[in-house]
């Protein structure tokens, strides 16, 4: 049994999806019957969960997407199409193992629909995946209905802070020399500049080869106003992120300076926010957070881990106790208030709430998986203790 002790607070690694984990996302979804947008949702993350690879390749509408992505690529119809063609070539086993290999890589991933949010003028899925120690996810669908179907056209990860489809669009753009005017409106410049555009493709074709530190050696070197353009920064943390923690620090820093009032960089940030121990600002973020995407069990839990970091027991347990009536399932939070009865020396509530994990999560404890935790060694002396097991 593997026995938790500690507040499962999540530091994300905050990591925006590289191309091939995009290619990945893209046939998750295809054409497919549901009765509406959130079945077709929920459907999703049962999917995901079961990993019946068929059904996730039902819901998408490939077709779709590749057009909204790539059309802006090109003025020339031809070429359009081309590149819709050439994107659809990609295997799915091949994407869909990618993608997977993420959600899959630790030992706890759990995908979830929680609810429709407004976004863009409209209500729209919100998915949440869970992936252990890789930290959260959320995902807002695009689902329009196509003849008596609903069917995903894009889809919005926090973590990038954007749309996939737009992503696909500026990482197909930066690997396509010839079309420099949209690069360079892309970056915010309004005027050619030929060794720009060769560095910032260069930048390109080190990434996709893995080749980070020559990327991010040649993003050192741009001028500062393209150095700090939006696209380039959210490059510049995904490969800063393969270098070491410094020169990811770095790149967060850079973001928070220049982007970090905007919306979609909140969920990117909270990694920043945390490691600097700057928890005022995390509590800060994640209000923001919960202003979009509604409140949840995990939010509410970071805050209460948040605020645990902070020495708060109070509004810990407050918002422990919060996070469980919002997601009763949401096994972390139950444990966060294991957490705070264990830090106020309250042995009769770690009796009650270690309990009540048992009978709601199924936990068989044992005397030795607390002899084995120095956090328990004042609980398993008490009376509260010995009435427990």
């Amino acid at each position: 049994m593997t026995f938790k002790s500690l507040i499962k607070f999540k530091t994300f690694e905050l990591r925006p999806f590289y191309l091939a984990s995009l290619f990945a996302y893209l046939l998750i979804f295809a054409n497919s019957s549901f009765a509406n947008a959130s079945q077709t949702a929920a459907s999703f993350a049962d999917a995901l969960n079961n990993g019946d690879i068929e059904t996730l390749t039902q819901l998408f509408d490939t077709d779709a997407f590749a057009k909204k992505a790539l059309y802006p690529v090109s003025d020339n119809p031809q070429e359009q199409k081309q590149l819709v063609a050439g994107f659809k070539t990609h295997k799915e086993e091949d994407l869909l193992a990618q993608w997977f290999s993420t959600f899959y890589s630790t030992q706890v991933h759990h995908a979830r629909y929680l609810r429709d949010v407004d976004f863009k003028g409209k209500k729209r899925p919100l998915i949440r995946l869970d992936m252990g120690d890789e930290g959260l996810e959320y995902i807002i669908l695009f689902i329009e209905k196509q003849g008596k179907s609903f069917q995903v056209t894009d889809f919005y990860t926090a973590s990038s802070g954007k749309e996939n489809s737009l992503a696909l669009t500026q990482a197909a753009q930066l690997m396509i020399q010839k079309n420099s005017n949209f690069l360079l409106r892309m970056l915010g410049r309004l005027q050619e500049n030929e060794e720009i555009v060769n560095k910032v493709t260069q930048i390109s074709n080190y990434q996709k080869s893995g080749e980070f530190s020559k990327a991010y050696d040649l993003i050192k070197t741009l001028p500062p106003e393209v150095r700090h353009a939006r696209v380039i920064l959210d490059a510049s943390v995904q490969i800063a992120l393969n270098i070491n923690d410094e020169a990811y620090m770095h790149e967060l820093g850079l973001l928070n300076k220049h982007f970090g009032q905007e919306p979609d960089t909140v969920f990117m940030l909270i990694d920043y926010h945390f490691l600097r121990e700057d928890y005022a600002s995390v509590l800060k973020s994640l209000d923001r957070m919960m202003e979009v995407y509604g409140k949840d069990g995990a939010l509410l839990n970071m805050k209460a881990g948040t605020s645990y970091m902070l020495g708060d027991l109070k509004n810990t347990e407050k918002f422990a106790k919060e996070a469980i009536k919002v997601e009763p399932s949401y096994e972390d939070a139950h444990w966060t208030l294991v957490s705070t009865a264990l830090e106020a020396k309250n042995h009769k509530a770690v009796a009650e709430r270690l309990k009540k994990i048992s009978v709601e999560f199924g936990y068989e404890f044992a005397k030795e998986d607390f002899e084995a935790d120095e956090l328990y060694k004042d609980f398993i002396k008490s009376e509260a203790f010995k009435g427990f097991l």
